[in-house]
C-alpha cells in the first residue's frame, strides 16, 4: 500500500526537516461504512471513542465491522469539547488545550498510544475507525489517522485527522457527520481547491503550468498562501503541486526534482505571503513546477494538495478582519488524455459518483 506523504499541511522537505529536529530534542529528553446501530448510551452529535479493550491497536480491527466494535464508557472527545470543524481540512478547532487530550504523552506517540484504534460517532452511529500514527511506526493502514507529527506540530488548540491517500475514497467524509457538526452549529467549510488547466511540457524530466481556482466557502473571511506573493519555490514548501496517477502503468507521479525554499526559521511564516479572500469568493493562481518524472503516454487522474503553515498560533491567527486557515486540503479529481505531443491535455471533471468509482479501486487494496 503506497502512503501518499504530504505530512499534514506543510511540504516534505520542511516536514522531515522539522521532524529530525523534533527527534532529536525529544531523544535527549526521555469495514463497512455508516452501518446502523442502536442509539450508544448518553450519545453525542459528534464524538470520538476509544475502545473497551484498550488492548487492542488498529492492526486487530482492521477488518472487523464497525458494529461489532464495543466502545468504552465515555466518549474521548465530545462537541462539547469543539469550537468549530473546518470539514475541507479536517482540522478540529478546541476549546481548550489539546494537552488535556493527551495527557502525559510525549512529543512523539509511544506505548499503548502507538496504533491506538478510535471510532468517530455521530448520533450514536459508529461512522469510521481511525488510530493514532507514529512517526516510529511502520504501519500503512487504510483508515483516518491522528499523526503525532501533527499533534506536535500544529497550535495547540487543533487537533488534526489525517487522510494521506490522494486517490482513494476520504473516509472523514462521512454525510452522518457532517450533518451532526450542521445541527451542533460546528461546521466550517473552509476551502474549495480546483484544478481548471495543466499545461505539460515532457522531456527527461518535465514541467507542468496548473491554474487554480481557490474559493473561500466557509462564513468567515479566509487569509491563504498566495504564490504571486512568495513565489513558486516558497510555495511549494508547503504544497507539494499536482499528483498524477497513470491507469495505464498504475504509477503516480509527484514533482519529485522540485527545487524549494525552505523558509528560516523552519516552520516560520510571513504576513506578507498571505492574500485575504472574502467570504463566498476565490482568486485564481497559474502556477509554474518543475521536477517531474517524464510522464508517459496514457489517461491520467490529478489531484492538488493546497497547504498553509500549521505554525500560527490562535492569538495571531484570528485577526480583526478574519483568520489564517489552517492545514492541508485537496482538489476534487480530475481525468484527462495525455498523447505523445500533447501540452494543453482537455480535462474533465469528475461527478462524485465517478470518484467514488475509481477511487474505491485505484490505490487501497
Amino acid at each position: 500500500m503506497e502512503r501518499f506523504f504530504n505530512l499534514g499541511s506543510i511540504g516534505i522537505e520542511m516536514r522531515l526537516s522539522l521532524i529530525f529536529l523534533s527527534a532529536l530534542s525529544s531523544l535527549s529528553g526521555c469495514s463497512r461504512n455508516n452501518p446502523t446501530v442502536p442509539p450508544i448510551k448518553n450519545s453525542n452529535a459528534f464524538a470520538i471513542y476509544f475502545l473497551k479493550d484498550t488492548t487492542l491497536t488498529i492492526k486487530d480491527i482492521v477488518n472487523a465491522d464497525l458494529k461489532d466494535l464495543k466502545l468504552g464508557d465515555k466518549p474521548w472527545l465530545t462537541q462539547d469539547d469543539i469550537e468549530f470543524y473546518d470539514w475541507s481540512s479536517h482540522c478540529i478547532y478546541l476549546k481548550k488545550d489539546k494537552s488535556y487530550f493527551f495527557p502525559n504523552c510525549p512529543s512523539f506517540f509511544q506505548g499503548s498510544w502507538v496504533n491506538k484504534p478510535f471510532v468517530a460517532v455521530a448520533n450514536g452511529h459508529k461512522c469510521y475507525t481511525g488510530y493514532f500514527l507514529s512517526m516510529i511506526s511502520n504501519d500503512m493502514l487504510p483508515n483516518p489517522d491522528i499523526f503525532d507529527a501533527d499533534v506536535l506540530f500544529y497550535p495547540s488548540d487543533i487537533i488534526h485527522i489525517e487522510w494521506p491517500y490522494p486517490f482513494a475514497n476520504d473516509k472523514r467524509d462521512n454525510d452522518k457527520i457532517r450533518s451532526s457538526l450542521i445541527e451542533s452549529n460546528l461546521l466550517h467549510e473552509g476551502l474549495g481547491i480546483a484544478i481548471d488547466s495543466l499545461w505539460i511540457s515532457n522531456g527527461d524530466t518535465a514541467t507542468v503550468r496548473y491554474e487554480i481556482t481557490i474559493n473561500n466557502k466557509d462564513r468567515d473571511d479566509l487569509y491563504v498562501l498566495d504564490p504571486d506573493k512568495m513565489g513558486t519555490e516558497l510555495f511549494h514548501a508547503f504544497a507539494n503541486g499536482p499528483v498524477f496517477y497513470n491507469t495505464d502503468n498504475k504509477i503516480m507521479y509527484e514533482s519529485v526534482y522540485k527545487k524549494v525554499t525552505v523558509p528560516s526559521p523552519l516552520n516560520s511564516y510571513d504576513a506578507m505571503w498571505f492574500i485575504k479572500i472574502e467570504s463566498g469568493k476565490s482568486i485564481i493562481r497559474a502556477i509554474t513546477l518543475k521536477g517531474y518524472a517524464y510522464l508517459p503516454t496514457g489517461d491520467y487522474y490529478c489531484r492538488f494538495g493546497f497547504a498553509n503553515p500549521t505554525s500560527i498560533g490562535k492569538k495571531d491567527r484570528v485577526l480583526p478582519d478574519g483568520r489564517y486557515w489552517m492545514g492541508f486540503t485537496q482538489s476534487d479529481l480530475i481525468g484527462f488524455r495525455l498523447d505523445s505531443g500533447t501540452t494543453s491535455p482537455k480535462l474533465k471533471v469528475l461527478s462524485q459518483t465517478q470518484q467514488v468509482e475509481f477511487m474505491k479501486n485505484a490505490r487501497l487494496k
